[in-house]
């Protein structure tokens, strides 16, 4: 039965012979990942599938693995890799760089860090 792309994808059991063998290590070590689909990371970083889908056409990112037209998977291990190395903005941060902005109405700086203040910047998982 062939596996699903839609939810994670689990490890494979391997038996410890085709481990031992170097020949076999890179795709034994894919196979031990768990992966992503687009839509999950999608999710989980709080972007919409076609950003992610123009990351992967500009080779931007996040490394991926085509499994067929338009089939594509993310290890687990290098998102949670990237996510570590990743700086991601504080909401205090974010405010700052509203309020350097030129050319804007303080009221409308204002609303705009409400906004941001009260979490509505960010995705509902």
């Amino acid at each position: 039965m062939p596996r699903r792309l839609r939810g994670t994808t689990k490890p494979v059991n391997i038996p410890q012979e085709i481990l031992d063998n170097p020949a076999y290590s890179s795709l034994a070590g894919l196979l031990q990942d768990s992966f992503l689909s687009p839509t999950e990371l999608a999710d989980r970083w709080c972007i919409s599938n076609g950003h992610l889908g123009n990351q992967r056409r500009l080779a931007k990112r996040m490394p991926f693995i085509t499994l067929g037209p338009r089939k594509y998977l993310y290890r687990l291990s290098e998102v949670r890799e990237l996510e570590a190395n990743s700086h991601f903005p504080t909401r205090e941060e974010i405010c700052r760089e509203v309020d350097q902005v030129l050319g804007i109405p303080t009221s409308v700086k204002e609303k705009m860090k409400r906004f941001i203040l009260n979490g509505h910047y960010e995705c509902s998982n």
